[in-house]
């Protein structure tokens, strides 16, 4: 973590959950969908296969938010 410049969580409860487990963490940590109305990315594990084509779909949507604003 703490040679990362940024640090993607797909839940935005995981932000404190990783700033916990590395203070210094604090400040490049955020959500996928901080772009997207901090949308969630659920986790599929378990379910159907359509399940893990939407949370794909999403995740690659949330990723060019993201590029669209740090390149």
């Amino acid at each position: 973590m703490r040679a990362a410049d940024l640090v993607l969580v797909s839940e935005r409860s995981q932000v404190s959950a990783v700033e916990a487990l590395d203070p210094a963490s604090r400040g490049k940590v955020y959500p996928l969908g901080k772009w997207e109305d901090d949308s969630d990315v659920a986790d599929p594990h378990g379910g159907k296969e359509a399940d893990y084509r939407e949370s794909l779909v999403l995740i690659e949507h949330l990723v060019m938010g993201w590029l669209k604003k740090i390149c």
